[in-house]
């Protein structure tokens, strides 16, 4: 569990936003680096960034680390505030509140094993492989449709991690990771990483946000964290954030 320090800010906000407790309960997930585990320092990039956001609006940070499907269930039945990192889909906006901004914007790129390299040229490239995804992970609506056509098959597991493993046993061609988890992902679990082919065009990108059930807690959470993510932005501590993890060479 990660406590953040509390800062002195002196924005105007709602009443119902006001209203909020003094400690904010949020949950988010393991296995996503360099976003959120809770193995990273500081938990991850996204971990960081939503602690310090609050601090921003003189809220502590109570984070628990769970699945992922059962985190996003008890942010809906309201045992916490919000929960992070997510893209958006329709279904999920349906359910959720989006914040204003993304945490971080990411790019999702096709990985294969460089023996059967996969090379990305639009949909019809994936026609007839084996995706291997992780459950509770959203994937690219262009993907979503191919698995609802019936042009794509999968292999569902639980950790993202296994997914080049399993592509070295030929129980799927290609899995779908973002530009920031693939180099993370290489460097945990020691992959060599000529042994796999990325391909060059990225299959789409998309934001990471943090959500909300949809009720009066969620506006009024989502309003807090609205400001003080945007805070973050106008003192440049944002950049400096999203550096000590992922390096200078990032850019927003």
């Amino acid at each position: 569990m990660y406590r953040s320090v509390i800062l002195s800010s002196a924005v105007v906000i709602t009443l119902a936003a006001a209203s909020v407790q003094a400690e904010v309960d949020v949950v988010t997930g393991n296995d996503y680096a360099p976003f959120t585990d809770e193995e990273l320092p500081e938990g991850g990039l996204a971990t960081e960034l939503v602690v310090e956001a609050f601090a921003e609006m003189d809220r502590e940070l109570n984070i628990d680390f769970r699945p992922w499907a059962r985190g996003y269930h008890d942010t809906q039945q309201g045992v916490f505030a919000g929960t992070f990192p997510y893209v958006h889909s329709e279904e999920r906006a349906e359910e959720m509140l989006y914040s204003e901004q993304p945490l971080a914007n990411i790019a999702n790129i096709v990985v294969s094993t460089a023996e059967d390299a996969v090379e990305y040229d639009g949909p019809a490239s994936l026609e007839g492989l084996t995706l291997c995804y992780a459950l509770g992970y959203a994937l690219p609506p262009v993907v979503d449709e191919m698995i609802e056509q019936g042009a794509i098959d999968t292999h569902e597991i639980e950790d993202i991690e296994r997914c080049p493993r399993l592509m070295e046993l030929d129980r799927a061609d290609f899995f779908i990771p973002t530009n920031f988890t693939w180099p993370a992902l290489v460097e945990s679990e020691g992959l060599d990483a000529d042994a796999f082919h990325v391909s060059d065009k990225p299959l789409d990108e998309q934001g990471l946000y943090f959500i909300t059930a949809r009720s009066d807690l969620g506006e009024a959470t989502l309003e807090l964290f609205d400001e003080g993510l945007q805070r973050l932005h106008d003192a440049g501590h944002y950049e400096s954030i999203v550096a000590s993890h992922v390096g200078e060479a990032f850019e927003e």
